[in-house]
């Protein structure tokens, strides 16, 4: 399989929100108790996703936009499924695991354009290295609440 582009909507995770932080616009996503999807540890927290094949075509301003797959979010650990599938009504479980958003697979020129343009992006948009942070990798120098 080659590369594959896709993208999420954040909001479709249960009760997330749009908020505003010291001026900071972002994104609240609750995890305990909420979206058993998100794991919180000590270093990072995880979302964990299921990208299931299956082709579909919708309407995108006036045309149409054929996808290979889609993006849901997914319960990891098996016994924490089991039991919420089984005590939850379906429609409340499948709202703990909902379609977040779509992907395609790239197939000619466009993949290996984009693999070429990655390389010759300059520095300041490339993904940070872990420099200044601590011995578990997590960043110190933010001045986040949280």
């Amino acid at each position: 399989m080659g590369n594959i582009n896709g993208s999420i909507n954040l909001l479709k995770y249960k009760d997330a929100r749009k908020v505003s932080l010291q001026g900071v616009k972002g994104i609240f996503i609750p995890t305990e108790g909420v979206n058993p999807t998100i794991v919180v540890g000590e270093k990072g927290a995880y979302a964990h996703l299921r990208i299931v094949e299956k082709e579909s075509t919708f309407e995108n301003n006036g045309k149409p936009v054929t996808y290979t797959h889609f993006i849901a979010a997914s319960i990891a650990d098996k016994d924490k499924r089991a039991e919420l599938k089984n005590s939850l009504p379906t429609e409340e479980f499948n709202g703990l695991t909902p379609i977040l958003g779509n992907a395609s697979e790239w197939k000619g020129e466009a993949a290996a354009d984009y693999e070429e343009a990655e390389e010759d992006k300059p520095a300041a948009s490339k993904p940070r290295s872990n420099e200044g942070a601590d011995q578990d990798g997590d960043d110190k120098s933010d001045d986040l609440p949280f």
